[in-house]
């Protein structure tokens, strides 16, 4: 990091990291799934910040609340099936909204990473 090359490589791997997001959430757009128009896009967009903010929701409050209750009981199958409902909630909620099932993993991995 402190030579220009290392500093060049540095900016580009944190570029990528920042546009891949994005990306990720355009990508059912640039895929011809959704409609051509600009009304499709906001429809897309208008999805994606809804499922976006219910997750920030859930990763804020209630994931932390609910792996703390199981990890009360101490039973490590119960916090394996916990994390199991958690993606497959996740990957139904991304379905739902018409997103692309990347994104919800994608999504959902944030989310469990989230927590303690």
């Amino acid at each position: 990091m402190e030579t220009p090359h290392g500093g060049s490589a540095l900016g580009i791997l944190i570029y990528q990291d920042l546009i891949v997001v994005p990306m990720m959430l355009l990508l059912p757009f640039l895929g011809g799934v959704a409609e051509g128009s600009s009304d499709g896009l906001l429809a897309l967009l208008g999805k994606e910040i809804g499922v976006i903010l219910t997750l920030v929701g859930a990763a804020k409050w209630g994931v932390p609340w609910a792996l703390s209750r199981v990890t009360r009981t101490g039973s490590r199958e119960l916090f394996q099936l916990t994390i199991v409902m958690i993606v497959l909630a996740v990957a139904w909620l991304t379905h739902v909204a018409g997103l692309l099932l990347s994104v919800g993993a994608f999504l959902v991995g944030l989310l469990i990473s989230e927590s303690e």
